[in-house]
């Protein structure tokens, strides 16, 4: 029997490695598997052997003397850089944290992965544990050990064995020539130079700059922005989701620059370079010579159209893989706008890795094991003849996921697509949440069986009636069932807690078949199924924009409840939309549709004073019909006399707003475009006038008062005439 490894014998071990790596400007990875101190005994000893070298430990448990970031802190490396990293995976592999941590190693790093056995790896991970996961846990710790064993460039030791021999590898002429100071690669240069001609060349001509994960792509922003300063350049505005994204791009100026950067901004000879977030961009009126946006995939579409039309001479740069935000969705989708408002727009792909050489084994094992590189699959031979009754629709079980790697890749390559905040953390939910289900949308065996269309539908309520009593008193918040915990919290009906509920978590359509009936064909197999299964209600929860809505609608499913705030992930309010399978399910969903278009009106003046039109309107239409506003003689008086005469607008607010109200929700189609918005954007949402102003073409108080006389006296006529069909008897008053 071959005795096992001393840490001695360890110590020789990495040494060797990372003189390989050394040698390839590679990382690699040494993975100890057993009893987490074992684990931790060696990878002590080997920190404190490269002592000399940047090192960082993620885990819960902090050994002695070395510096330990959670898992949590993890997910905030991206840009930063080490040559020794320790993940500790006996508490919880995190997968955002996990591919975050590992990219920050440079070239010549080394990986300490540290894990239980492999054999009770699976049923030990702590975001498992616990009786209703007994049946799921551990796949995706099961497909991550599936990557691990046999890819290139990873030792695998396990306690108890024989110490793993280490395989020469062949140190090709893989060094790059040094590109021209003070670029790293020649990709990085050419990438500054179309940087320059932005700001140089015609207005309107955006750059698109897309790169995986460390090749220059923010050192190239920070690089431009300082050569545009030193040639007199003045003003330059950065923004990215958060100002910590940003730090490569400061950090590359300021060494430039030979300055030093102070909190957001850095100065130069009188020239700037700001870094303000984009919601606040956009709420100012900021002005800037050029406008860079770092992490683009990370910010709404929405919001990036809105910086587009704010300013003529802009740089967009994101990650197409990792873990800043979904690359391939935005690609795809910003692409489009582009096309139609800027034809003239330009494209760049940075290839060439920085911070370590090609053919990097860790990245590819990242790939792999995270499903960076996910797919969807061509349909181009199909596309143009496929319909959606040609097309299977099934429920998928994880495990099948497991076993067949290319179904997975294609599904989860159609959720990147479709979505710009899928992370590695939806695949381990995709694997592993007990209270997902999956469908899967597939072409005829005849033409491949290639996935078009995927929906991740999550299982909610069931509560009891104390945790929903506690929910609505604001003192628990269990984990998941969002649609229960909205409806407990937000309107207060406490029967939300106990009702069957199913909310539609993802859904996506093959980008080559959207509009043509695939999303629906999908949503009406899964409304069969559920129906099956004997649930009361179907959900969708999202960021509301007109598109969304009328898709939402169109499946039969309406809105209940809008949120005030705006969501970080989408910049756009949250909204509630529900269909009832049930007639339990139907009770509780009028309820809610009243108490949500109550809220609804009431806030439209604050705090949705500022929700877009386009997403107020459509919204409002699909309010299921509004009773007739209730109003006394003198109300009405007021009415005619505003509509008719020259009664004041504020002295008429109060019997108008109900009137708008009404006509808004009931009435819209009879209203012109103008009318409509003239309407909710002053009497409901009492916006200046001057934003009114500009948003219906109308000029001048005066101007927009007689529009206003124009709509009210549209809105009472339909008002007299809806009243005569109900026997109220609405008639014009007599003057007082």
């Amino acid at each position: 029997m071959v005795p096992a490894g001393t840490i001695s014998d360890y110590l020789q071990l990495a040494q060797r490695l990372r003189d390989q790596a050394s040698q390839s400007n590679h990382r690699r990875t040494l993975v100890l598997s057993g009893e987490a101190a074992w684990c931790r005994q060696r990878a002590v000893a080997i920190c404190r052997q490269f002592a000399d070298l940047s090192q960082c430990w993620v885990g819960k448990e902090t050994p002695g003397g070395i510096e330990t970031i959670t898992h949590q802190q993890a997910k905030g490396v991206l840009g930063g850089e080490c040559s020794l990293l320790v993940y500790d995976a006996h508490d919880t592999l995190d997968a955002d944290a996990f591919g975050a941590a590992a990219g920050a190693i440079c070239g010549g790093g080394l990986l300490l992965l540290l894990t239980p056995h492999f054999s009770v790896w699976p049923a030990s991970d702590d975001s498992n544990r616990g009786a209703e996961h007994e049946k799921s846990a551990g796949r995706f710790i099961q497909y991550v050990i599936q990557q691990l064993q046999g890819a290139d460039g990873v030792l695998l030791s396990a306690q108890g064995d024989a110490l793993p021999p280490l395989s020469p590898i062949s140190v090709q002429a893989i060094q790059r020539v040094a590109a021209e100071y003070p670029y790293l690669t020649d990709d990085q240069q050419i990438a500054v130079q179309a940087i320059h001609r932005v700001l140089r060349g015609h207005r309107r001509r955006p750059l698109v700059m897309t790169a995986d994960r460390g090749r220059g792509k923010s050192g190239a922003l920070g690089l431009a922005a300082a050569q545009l300063m030193q040639q007199g350049v003045k003003r330059i505005l950065l923004t990215a989701p958060n100002r910590e994204a940003v730090g490569a791009v400061f950090e590359q100026a300021a060494m430039l620059l030979a300055v030093e950067v102070t909190g957001s901004s850095l100065h130069w000879k009188g020239a700037v370079l700001q870094f303000v977030a984009p919601d606040q961009l956009l709420a100012s009126t900021e002005k800037a010579d050029l406008l860079l946006v770092d992490e683009a995939a990370a910010i709404p579409v929405g919001m990036l159209q809105q910086l587009l039309a704010a300013y003529s001479r802009t740089v967009f740069a994101s990650t197409i893989h990792g873990y800043e935000g979904s690359g391939h969705g935005f690609a795809i989708r910003f692409k489009e706008y582009l096309d139609e408002v800027a034809p003239s727009w330009r494209r760049l792909h940075l290839k060439q890795p920085i911070r370590w050489s090609e053919h990097d084994p860790l990245e590819a094992l990242l790939a792999k094991a995270l499903c960076l590189n996910a797919e969807a699959a061509s349909v181009d031979a199909v596309a143009s003849c496929l319909t959606s009754e040609q097309c299977s629709i099934q429920k998928v079980d994880p495990q099948v996921l497991l076993e067949n790697s290319a179904l997975l890749n294609s599904l989860f390559g159609l959720l990147v697509n479709a979505h710009y905040r899928t992370s590695p953390s939806d695949l381990k939910k995709l694997l592993d949440d007990p209270c997902l289900s999956l469908y899967v949308m597939q072409t005829p065996a005849a033409m491949g069986e290639q996935v078009v269309g995927v929906l991740l539908l999550a299982d909610e309520g069931g509560l009891e009636w104390e945790m929903a009593e506690q929910i609505q008193q604001g003192r628990r918040r269990p984990r998941g069932h969002l649609m229960a915990q909205t409806l407990i919290a937000q309107l207060g009906l406490l029967s939300g807690a106990q009702l069957k509920c199913a909310r539609v978590m993802r859904i996506a359509i093959h980008p080559q078949l959207q509009r043509r009936g695939f999303g629906h064909c999908l949503v009406s197999a899964v409304k069969v199924a559920s129906q099956a299964r004997k649930i009361d209600l179907l959900g969708a929860s999202f960021g509301a924009t007109s598109e969304l809505l009328h898709f939402w609608k169109q499946q039969g499913l309406d809105p209940v409840l809008l949120g005030v705030g705006r969501e970080p992930s989408s910049g756009a309010h949250g909204a509630l939309m529900l269909q009832p399978l049930s007639a339990a399910g139907e009770r509780l969903f009028q309820n809610a549709r009243r108490r949500g278009r109550k809220f609804l009106l009431a806030q439209l003046a604050e705090p949705l004073a500022r929700l877009e039109v386009e997403v107020a309107l459509p919204l409002l239409q699909q309010q299921q019909d509004l009773p007739l506003p209730l109003f006394d003689r003198l109300d009405e008086g007021d009415l005619h006399h505003f509509a008719h005469h020259q009664r004041g607008y504020e002295l008429t607010l109060h019997a108008l707003r109900p009137l708008v109200c009404w006509g808004l929700v009931n009435c819209q189609v009879d209203l012109s475009r103008e009318h409509a918005v003239l309407l909710l954007c002053r009497v409901l949402q009492q916006r200046p006038m001057a934003q009114c102003a500009e948003l219906t073409g109308l000029t001048g108080r005066k101007q927009l008062i007689s529009a206003l006389r124009q709509a009210v006296r549209v809105l009472l006529v339909l008002l007299q005439h809806r009243s005569n069909e109900s026997g109220a008897g609405y008639e014009k008053p007599p003057i007082q």
